[in-house]
C-alpha cells in the first residue's frame, strides 16, 4: 500500500491504479504538489514511461523514485529500467543511483558524446530504494 508522507505541515498521500495499459503510482497535495509514475512490469524489471513529480526542487522525485522502487519489490523485480529520460531529468536519475544503460552509452561514446546522454538509465532496486530514501530524508520529508 502506497505510503503517507510529511513535511512542515504539508502532507502527500500516494494512491495505486492503472492508465492504460500501464500501472501508474500518483500523488496529490496541497498549492500544485502532485507527480506521477506510470510503469510496466517487464520480465526481472520495472519499466518507467513517464515520471513527473511537482514542485520541483522540493525532494519529491526522490520520495516517488522510493516509492517507485518499492512497488518493483512488491512485484518482485530487481531492477528498474527508465525509457526516454529528458535531458533535463538526467542529473535526477543520476543523484538517485541510476546509470546510463551501458549499450546506449557506449553509443554515445563512440559518438563522441558524454555517456549521460543516453536514452535509458537504469537502476538496481535496492540501490535507488537506500539512496532515495536517504535523500528525501535529508529534505525533511517522513
Amino acid at each position: 500500500m502506497p505510503g503517507v508522507y510529511s513535511k512542515a505541515g504539508t502532507t502527500i498521500r500516494f494512491a495505486q491504479g492503472t492508465e492504460g495499459d500501464h500501472e501508474k503510482l500518483s500523488y496529490e497535495g496541497p498549492q500544485g504538489y502532485r507527480g506521477w509514475c506510470t510503469y510496466e512490469l517487464e520480465q526481472g524489471a520495472l519499466v518507467i514511461h513517464a515520471f513527473d513529480a511537482q514542485p520541483q526542487g522540493q525532494g519529491l522525485g526522490t520520495v516517488l523514485m522510493f516509492e517507485t522502487a518499492l512497488a518493483a519489490g512488491k512485484h518482485g523485480k530487481g531492477m528498474i529500467h527508465a525509457l526516454s529520460v529528458a535531458a533535463t531529468a538526467r542529473g535526477f536519475y543520476l543523484s538517485v543511483g541510476m546509470h546510463p544503460e551501458a549499450t546506449q552509452a557506449a553509443a554515445c561514446a563512440g559518438a563522441g558524446l558524454p555517456r549521460e546522454h543516453a536514452a535509458t538509465y537504469v537502476g538496481e532496486r535496492n540501490t535507488l530504494h537506500n539512496t532515495s530514501a536517504a535523500k528525501f530524508r535529508a529534505k525533511g520529508w517522513s
